[in-house]
């Protein structure tokens, strides 16, 4: 996430968590276990459903990994709050999932992603805020107890990406470099990613 937000740093970026939903004694806790960049600026509904049903086709069948909520990060760096496509996004997730299931919404707080990025005291996990949904049926209600498991490799992996400049491409720079049959690099999953997080775990 922080480096799709790093990359397209005059834009708003978007992307779908990939996870799992677990339900013990009507507690739900929802486990991201990657991001998937998907747009930069405002995503249009086909290009979204385009992306969407490519990711659904790469999940692995065999397991119980899905699409559990949105990410992005707000164009001006004080906003802290979800935006309307994110609001879509979330809605439009909601309606695939069982009613008991609840996906989450992760903001990125651009202001403590620019101090991480300047190797300031913020941790990787205070880069992203997440919130589920309120009385309005949006999700804008803010959500406590959120934790970062392996928080030390998180930032180390996010540190040593941003050193080496690894590139990461959102499936729209993926689709204009189609039509431009330019030197790919891979959307999903991205393998100097996948690299950079395995030396630092």
């Amino acid at each position: 996430m922080a480096l799709h937000a790093i990359r397209h740093k005059h834009e708003s970026v978007h992307g779908a968590l990939l996870g799992k939903i677990v339900v013990n004694d009507s507690v739900q806790t929802v486990q991201v276990h990657s991001a998937v960049s998907i747009a930069h600026g405002t995503p249009t509904k086909p290009l979204v459903e385009m992306a969407m049903g490519i990711l659904s086709h790469l999940l692995d069948s065999t397991t119980d990994v899905t699409v559990v909520g949105w990410y992005t990060a707000p164009l001006l760096a004080n906003d802290t709050r979800p935006g309307p496509v994110a609001l879509r996004m979330m809605s439009t997730i909601a309606s695939t999932t069982t009613p008991s299931h609840e996906p989450v919404l992760l903001v990125l707080q651009n202001n403590s992603l620019g101090s991480f990025v300047k190797g300031g005291d913020s941790a990787a996990s205070s880069i992203a805020k997440a919130f589920g949904k309120d009385f309005g049926q949006q999700w804008l209600q803010p959500i406590e107890g959120v934790t970062l498991q392996d928080s030390v490799v998180a930032s180390r992996a996010t540190r040593e990406a941003l050193q080496q400049d690894v590139i990461l491409h959102d499936f729209v720079d993926h689709v204009d470099e189609e039509e431009e049959e330019e030197s790919k690099v891979e959307w999903y999953p991205n393998p100097e990613i996948v690299k950079v997080i395995q030396n630092c775990s």
